[in-house]
C-alpha cells in the first residue's frame, strides 16, 4: 500500500544518512535483503578515522521518523476511538479567527463553558440585542448554568432564547419533549434553536441527518407555533442540509471575516467567531451578527 511504500522510503533515507551516501528511492514495494548477521554502518570522521557513533544528521532523521510515525498513530487512534475529542481539537485549530476590537456584533450564544457571567455588566453592552443560552443536550442533560443564565440575563433586560444540542442517542420526540420540559419552565423571548454539531451526529447517514432535524423542527413548530432556528456550520449545511432547509431561519457558523455563502439562500444569523471578548464574560465567547434583511423582530417568539 502507499503507507508501506512511504514508510520504506523514510527507512531507506534514514539508512542512507547512516552510510552518508546519496539517497535514492527504491522501486515500488522493493524489499530489502535481510542478512543473518548484524550489519555495522561505518562513517568516517573528518580526520579519516572510522567511527561507529551515529552522526548528528542521522540522529535528527531518526527523531523525525519516530515523531512522524507517533503523530500518525495518535491521530488514527483519536479519530477512530475518540471522535468527539478529535473534532474538538480540530475546531480549536481551525476556528482561529479573532475579530478586531472595533467589529460590530448583534448577539452572543453561551453555555456553562463560559463560566459564571456578570449579566449586569453584559447588559450594558449596546451591541447585544439577543442572547441564546444552552438549555439541554440529548435526552437527559441540562446545562448546569441554564437557570442562572436565563433568569439573570432577563433580569437585566436582555432578550433570551434557549437552544438544544442534538445527539444520536435517542429519538427526536424524546429529545424535544425533554428540551421543552426544561426550557418552558422559564420565560423565553426568542424562537428556540436546534443546534446541530457535526461531531455529535457522525453516526447518522446524510439522509438520517436531514430526516432527524426535520422531525425535531416539526415537533417544535407544533409546540411553539413557529419553526425553530437551525444552527450548524457553513460546511455542514452545504454538504448535508441544502436545499432541504433553505426556507428556514438559518444560524450559520463560519469563523472568518467572510460571510457564509449558501447556494440559493442567505443566512439569517452568522456566528463569525468563537474568540470574541466582551465585558462581563471571562475568556472567549461566540459572537453573532444578523444577516442581510434580518433583525431582532424575525426571531422574537
Amino acid at each position: 500500500s502507499t503507507f508501506l511504500y512511504n514508510w520504506r522510503i523514510i527507512r531507506q533515507f534514514y539508512v542512507s544518512l547512516q552510510n552518508e551516501t546519496t539517497w535514492r528511492p527504491s522501486p515500488l514495494f522493493a524489499m530489502r535483503k535481510k542478512s543473518n548477521h548484524k550489519k555495522h554502518y561505518v562513517r568516517r570522521t573528518p580526520h579519516g578515522r572510522k567511527s561507529h557513533a551515529p552522526g548528528i544528521a542521522m540522529k535528527i532523521a531518526r527523531t523525525l521518523c519516530i515523531s512522524i510515525f507517533a503523530a500518525m498513530m495518535f491521530g488514527f487512534v483519536v479519530f477512530f476511538f475518540l471522535p468527539n475529542v478529535f473534532y474538538s481539537l480540530y475546531y480549536k485549530v481551525a476556528g482561529t479567527y479573532r475579530p478586531g476590537a472595533d467589529e460590530l456584533y448583534d448577539g452572543i450564544d453561551i453555555s456553562h463553558h463560559n463560566g459564571k457571567i456578570d449579566w449586569e455588566t453584559v447588559a450594558k453592552d449596546p451591541n447585544i440585542k439577543f442572547v441564546y443560552i444552552k438549555a439541554t443536550e440529548g435526552y437527559r442533560h441540562t446545562d448546569k448554568q441554564f437557570v442562572y443564565n436565563t433568569t439573570h440575563a432577563r433580569k437585566f433586560g436582555l432578550k433570551v432564547g434557549a437552544y438544544h444540542l442534538l445527539t444520536t442517542k435517542t429519538c427526536m420526540r424524546t429529545q424535544f419533549r425533554y428540551f421543552a420540559s426544561v426550557a418552558d419552565q422559564y420565560p423565553q423571548d426568542l424562537v428556540p434553536v436546534v443546534d446541530v454539531e457535526e461531531n455529535k451526529v457522525t453516526q447518522w447517514t446524510a439522509q438520517q441527518k436531514r430526516d432527524s432535524i426535520a422531525k425535531f423542527m416539526e415537533l417544535a413548530k407544533e409546540h411553539y407555533g413557529v419553526a425553530p432556528v437551525l444552527y450548524c456550520s457553513h460546511k455542514f449545511y452545504k454538504n448535508y442540509l441544502s436545499p432541504k432547509f433553505d426556507d428556514q431561519i438559518l444560524f450559520i457558523a463560519r469563523y472568518s471575516h467572510k460571510q457564509p455563502k449558501l447556494d440559493g439562500k442567505r443566512h439569517n444569523i452568522w456566528q463569525f467567531t468563537e474568540h470574541g471578548r466582551i465585558d462581563g464574560i471571562s475568556g472567549d465567547v461566540d459572537l453573532d451578527r444578523f444577516g442581510p434583511n434580518t433583525s431582532l423582530s424575525d426571531i422574537l417568539l
